[in-house]
């Protein structure tokens, strides 16, 4: 059983990741299936991609007043589905991994996804921290997807034989470059982008203060400074009404308006990312982007503010993108100018990095490793 908050359709970088590694699970013999958070408009039971989506009302009315309440929301239908699953993988919510070790007596993994919050030194140090922390450690095995949690998990004193380095991986099968300018243009009118003849980068990722959009718009005034036909598209969910003003009122006090395109939620972000000559990626807390890994994939040249021990793990070597010093967004658009002035310098770039993901983040290793995780738990080493 996988305990995520939000599944697809709902689009978040962990949900979407999942419904691509949970089918391939099942050629393994492990039989996954998902319980959510039911969101309105969906079913409180179906199968999507084979996988088994069951989802839970935890009553938004209540639970934004009082929070807690969300992460005891699941916790009956766990118990009535608690002859349904063997192991449970547990994203975010650790209330329901404490109840199915110590109730249900049932072996528990925690996927640790976002630096900051979601990790166990940051579980640590929020506002109850000591009683969080009592229910977050208490998993058979802590999932780290990038450097930056292992090492959270290491400062917070979670034993090392616990902690599985588990990276992200990509179907490289499914993101792949473009086969040249005219299948980019077919694209784009595919994909109805309001942009056709012209250079543009995409960003990928909800709209709100974290993923740094904010200074995504403050780059791209210098890009166009320098190269007026540089279009930038804005991919992803807009969910805080109050940031997305800001940025809107951002993009018109630039005049940015002709340049900055944000088209909202996308599900076809490999076409998206096929149609385009560059990735730009500005977040202030991650724990393993899958955008970058995916763009890589598709050789397209990133330019992106480091996140120690996350970014500069995924490009560590300069040939394989441009990584710059966070906070600094002269350097991230200075990044991008090197790109458009050097075409074969960013074609190089392109293609070093898919052969990097090959290398480094396949999606087959990926599900192996978690295969391997599950049976170690299960039946011993």
């Amino acid at each position: 059983m996988v305990n995520i908050n939000d599944y697809w359709p709902i689009f978040g970088g962990a949900a979407i990741h999942l419904r691509r590694r949970l089918p391939l699970l099942r050629a393994h013999g492990i039989e996954p299936w998902v319980l959510t958070r039911l969101h309105k408009g969906l079913k409180k039971e179906e199968i999507i991609d084979g996988i088994l989506v069951r989802r839970v009302d935890v009553k938004p009315n209540i639970t934004n007043k009082i929070r807690f309440l969300d992460k005891l929301m699941y916790l009956p239908t766990i118990y009535k589905y608690r002859n349904d699953f063997d192991i449970a993988l547990v994203m975010y919510n650790y209330v329901n991994g404490y109840f199915i070790k110590k109730v249900l007596n049932r072996p528990v993994v925690r996927e640790i996804t976002l630096l900051g919050s979601d990790d166990p030194m940051a579980v640590l140090h929020d506002n109850r921290g000591k009683l969080n922390f009592v229910f977050y450690s208490n998993a058979d095995a802590y999932v780290a997807i990038s450097p930056a949690l292992e090492t959270s998990c290491r400062d917070a004193g979670i034993s090392t034989e616990s902690i599985r380095a588990i990276s992200r991986g990509v179907d490289t099968t499914e993101f792949f470059p473009s086969s040249g300018s005219d299948e980019k243009l077919k694209l784009r009118d595919e994909l109805g982008l309001p942009v056709r003849d012209a250079t543009v980068f995409i960003s990928v990722g909800a709209i709100y203060q974290r993923k740094g959009t904010h200074k995504l718009i403050a780059t791209w005034k210098k890009v166009v400074a320098a190269v007026p036909n540089a279009h930038l598209i804005i991919a992803g969910p807009h969910n805080v009404p109050s940031y997305l003003g800001q940025i809107r009122e951002q993009i018109s006090k630039a005049k940015l308006e002709k340049q900055v395109h944000i088209i909202g939620e996308c599900y076809k972000i490999p076409e998206l990312m096929r149609c385009a000559d560059g990735f730009i990626f500005a977040s202030e807390s991650e724990g393993m982007p899958n955008v970058i890994l995916q763009a890589m994939a598709t050789e397209l040249p990133i330019v992106v503010q480091n996140i120690p021990g996350i970014i500069d793990f995924i490009i560590n070597r300069p040939e394989t993108g441009i990584v710059v010093p966070p906070m600094d967004n002269n350097a991230l658009a200075d990044g991008v100018l090197r790109v458009l002035r050097n075409p074969e310098m960013a074609e190089s770039i392109g293609r070093k990095s898919r052969q990097e993901v090959i290398n480094r983040f396949s999606l087959k290793e990926e599900v192996d490793a978690h295969e391997k995780l599950y049976k170690d738990i299960l039946y011993g080493n």
